[in-house]
């Protein structure tokens, strides 16, 4: 056997020896009709001479009988009925007819050579070393048929010549032995590469086949991961949304300092769960693709430096400074995905500051230019003093749900999932992230990801820092639940709107139509009518009726990129994610109705 091909396996041998008998009634099929014309050929041409003369006519009924039979045979082995029959039985009777075919065509010549006259005795024998020749290629897919065929083919009729006594009939009665031989050899190793041939293109196929139902039966198990990560994202986070709510309008009443302190610990607890579920539904996104990069001009330093204002205050309290360096090449303005770098740089500064419990985190911020003119570098460290990754787990630390074992994992900070997601999301920027080995103290990780060069005229103005007024205006909640009715009532309440709250969008149609509202906040997911239909449908009605658009938006526990675009899709103006903090609801809110701008002014 080939070497190239693996031990047998699954059926392997008997899809080989199926495949190997079809080879062989295929050929036979096809060569039947030239086995009956040439025996046609030979009756005509051989029949005056042979006594008596029924004798040939015989033959050729015997040899047209045998082709009509394996014909049959063939059929038969193709169809249902052959499969009542082992495919030992089906070889057996393969041979079988190979063996008769050759005892057929052997007679022809012991009956021809002895009796035609001397110039069409060598005509015999040309006849007889044609079919050898034919039927020990046509016979090599089972091994054993050609030798066998070309055995009862050839040697009666070298036997017969060495018989003779002339030095001709000898000399054709050895060379017909050699032919045997010669064929024989030939058609032993024509087969083992048939064979081999038809074993390496089955054993191809089965590794096809199960590699694609591996890949299918992943693709189903990892459509299956997200479909139940989304399902439970959404029930946690409409929960969720009802403990953050509350605990930021309870934040706004009279509270003594010992109540004060369990709702700031109820708090950091509530957005700790928050940041697990946001991490889980990225790093579900990113390992099924779902992620798209986008390419904006964005101001580097001001990414850099609102990354680590978010970490001051907390990084204060434990006396560790926060220090930012930036290199004079940096940019005005760059092209990239502003948010993914922003996300990275998060990540690593979180886990700086929780692993540190003083000292200092530094930021180094520069960009690498190549002289060649190829692209730039942005080129980002975060420095930490704490007590760094152990030399044997610093491969482990980008793993999902890897935490560093010993002390900087003492205090049980983190998911385990900052890192794997700042990682993959650096491959998807093109860039690297890792653990910069420098033999300073703590840990220092790199990001490198290459960026263009922008104008910085093209970056959009910054907005205004005014605070917005929502006075005299009303707003509809379209919620089919409870508790987040109750949230975003207090909370619009809280900003200085009046609020109305339906349950479902059959309801929040004939609110609008006899109502009047400022703004409308429409959950997703509802009973009946889902706020996309909904709004779908007002807009049809704003349309027909020539009413003026009303600004909607989506408030959802539903936060994947697909479901930012369904709402785009369905009209919807705005899109908040649950649970919100109320300074995103004032944003959204301020956005939706232009009283920003109306306050700037």
């Amino acid at each position: 056997m080939d070497p190239r091909i693996p031990p047998d396996h699954a059926g392997i041998t008997e899809l080989v020896d199926r495949e190997a008998l079809d080879v062989h009634l295929s050929k036979v099929l096809r060569a039947q009709p030239f086995a009956i014309l040439l025996a046609a050929l030979a009756w005509l041409g051989f029949g005056p001479f042979i006594a008596p003369a029924w004798l040939l006519g015989a033959w050729f009924s015997a040899v047209v009988a045998l082709a009509a039979w394996r014909y049959a045979q063939a059929r038969r082995f193709r169809s249902s009925e052959g499969s009542t029959l082992g495919l030992r039985d089906w070889k057996t009777r393969c041979v079988a007819h190979s063996a008769l075919s050759g005892l057929l065509w052997s007679s022809l010549a012991l009956l021809v050579y002895p009796q035609a006259p001397l110039e069409y005795q060598p005509l015999a024998l040309v006849v007889l070393m044609g079919v050898a020749g034919a039927g020990s290629l046509a016979l090599a897919a089972i091994p054993p048929a050609a030798p066998l065929f070309l055995s009862v083919l050839l040697l009666p009729n070298a036997a017969m010549l060495l018989s003779r006594g002339t030095l001709r009939d000898q000399l054709a009665g050895w060379g017909m032995i050699l032919t045997v031989i010669g064929l024989s050899a030939i058609a032993r190793p024509l087969s083992r590469h048939l064979r081999d041939g038809m074993e390496l293109r089955r054993r191809l196929e089965q590794a096809l086949e199960s590699s694609e139902s591996d890949g299918a039966e992943a693709a189903a198990s990892s459509e299956s991961k997200r479909a139940f990560i989304a399902t439970m994202s959404h029930a946690i986070r409409t929960s969720m949304n009802g403990i953050i709510g509350m605990t930021q309008l309870l934040e706004r009443s009279r509270l003594d300092a010992r109540q004060t302190k369990w709702l700031h610990t109820l708090q950091g607890s509530a957005r700790h769960l928050r940041q697990l579920l946001d991490d889980i539904l990225d790093l579900s996104r990113i390992e099924a693709g779902k992620v798209t990069l986008r390419h904006e001009v964005f101001d580097p330093r001001e990414v850099v430096c609102t990354s680590c204002d978010l970490f001051r205050p907390s990084a204060h309290q434990k006396g560790v400074a926060i220090i930012l360096h930036m290199a004079d090449t940096i940019p005005d303005a760059l092209r990239g995905d502003a948010n993914s770098l922003r996300q990275i740089l998060i990540n690593l500064l979180g886990n700086a500051v929780d692993f540190t419990e003083a000292g200092y985190v530094t930021a180094h911020l520069t960009l690498l230019c190549p002289a060649d003119g190829g692209p730039c570098v942005l080129d980002v460290s975060i420095q930490d003093s704490g007590p760094g990754v152990p030399a044997d787990q610093q491969d482990a630390v980008f793993e999902p749900f890897s935490k560093v074992a010993g002390a900087r994992s003492g205090n049980g900070h983190g998911t385990g999932l900052g890192l794997a997601i700042s990682r993959r999301l650096a491959t998807l920027m093109g860039g690297v992230l890792e653990l910069d080995r420098n033999g300073l103290p703590g840990a220092c990780f790199r990001l490198r990801v290459p960026m263009e060069i922008a104008e910085a005229a093209v970056l959009a103005p910054t907005r205004p820092s005014a605070v917005p007024t929502f006075a005299d205006m009303k707003a509809l909640v379209v919620e089919d639940s409870l508790s987040n009715q109750l949230v975003l009532q207090a909370a619009l309440e809280n900003l200085g709107l009046a609020c109305d709250c339906v349950a479902s969008g059959e309801a929040a149609i004939q609110k609008l139509e006899r109502g009047h509202f400022d703004v409308v906040l429409m959950d997703c997911e509802m009973p009946g009518e889902d706020g996309y239909s909904t709004c779908r449908r007002w807009r049809s009605i704003e349309a027909r009726e020539g009413r003026p658009r009303m600004p909607i938006a989506a408030v959802t526990a539903n936060v994947g990129a697909d479901d930012r675009e369904a709402a785009k899709a369905a009209g919807m103006d705005g899109f908040l994610a649950k649970p919100f903090e109320l300074d995103e609801l004032s944003g959204l809110l301020a956005e939706l109705t232009g009283s920003l701008a109306k306050a700037a002014t």
